[in-house]
């Protein structure tokens, strides 16, 4: 759900912008202090990497530290308008402050639904406040109340520039490394690698057929489906599973599509997918067994994890 990475430019690689863009392809941002201790902030909708490549380029000579963002869509239409940062003070105002935001919701009234909920949240309730006496930003309580608002609904993480106090302020739980802020590790996993190839299927006597423990559902698909050999998804962190193949009759966009449909919560089209996509599903739900990297007992027993995905599809079709 988004990713805000901060620090100097120099340590922003080739290979973290991609994977960052790759993972999260809705808008990318950056803002940052220029010589003249002015607020730049600027933002787009890149349509590929060459893009990314060409709008880092033209900001990262600009400066010494900078924040960037690249949005992964869950509320709002996927549009540069959308993009992070958002500006908080209006052009009257004696200062200049931007806002970054990551985690799938802010608290907010949606009044249309167009906008995300990082513009309602700023619009509604941050920029009232800080309007009024931006001296808060520098208040250790008010940052503290702050941190706790933005995680009433999900873990959240929030970058805040200003010219008031000339820095950047992190809110919430961030991760530092390689000598960069990350708002979250996932957002710089590798992405996917998909191998094609031809492959007959011959059970047409059941439903369904298991290859690695996932199901693939025949009897949609006729005798002869294609078997895709997938490797897995690389955290940011070492992982313990960096690989392993499963096959699965859907392409690349119907699985990131099922990515899609989760991240929305959405619990009609959750059972959706559930009853016409259930081979695809257990796909991406093994992915996020294998790859979570907070549950510390799923990298101890691979064999016993492996069983337990096996007996639950087994079950469930």
């Amino acid at each position: 759900m988004c990713i805000i990475i901060q620090g100097n430019p120099k340590n922003v690689s080739k290979k973290i912008l991609k994977n960052a863009y790759s993972n999260n392809p809705h808008g990318l941002g950056v803002m940052y202090f220029d010589n003249d201790s002015r607020l730049i902030q600027d933002k787009i909708y890149p349509k590929n990497f060459s893009d990314v490549k060409k709008f880092f380029k033209k900001h990262k000579s600009k400066t010494n530290e900078i924040g960037i963002h690249f949005r992964y869509c869950t509320v709002g239409k996927k549009k540069a308008y959308n993009s992070h940062p958002y500006n908080v003070l209006n052009k009257d105002h004696q200062f200049q402050m931007g806002f970054m935001h990551n985690s799938p919701e802010l608290p907010h009234v949606l009044e249309n639904e167009n906008r995300s909920d990082s513009y309602f949240f700023v619009k509604q309730y941050f920029a009232p406040i800080i309007s009024r006496d931006i001296s808060l930003i520098r208040n250790d309580e008010f940052l503290e109340n702050l941190k706790e608002i933005i995680n009433l609904k999900t873990d959240s993480r929030v970058l805040i520039a200003d010219t008031y106090s000339n820095d950047f302020t992190r809110v919430g739980n961030w991760i530092e490394k390689d000598n960069l802020f990350l708002s979250n590790s996932y957002g710089l996993r590798e992405p996917y690698i998909w191998k094609y190839t031809s492959s007959n299927v011959t059970d047409t006597t059941t439903a369904s057929s298991v290859s690695n423990g996932v199901s693939i559902d025949t009897e949609s698909y006729g005798t002869q489906v294609e078997k895709t050999e997938f490797a897995g998804r690389q955290s940011y962190e070492v992982s313990n599973y960096s690989t392993y193949n499963t096959a699965n009759t859907k392409t690349e966009n119907e699985i990131n599509k099922i990515y899609d449909i989760l991240a929305s919560g959405n619990k009609a089209d959750y059972l959706k997918i559930m009853t016409e996509n259930s081979g695809a599903l257990a796909t991406v739900l093994k992915e996020c067994f294998f790859y979570s990297s907070d549950s510390s007992y799923l990298k101890n027993d691979s064999d016993e994890i492996q069983s337990i995905n096996d007996e639950v599809i087994k079950k469930h079709g």
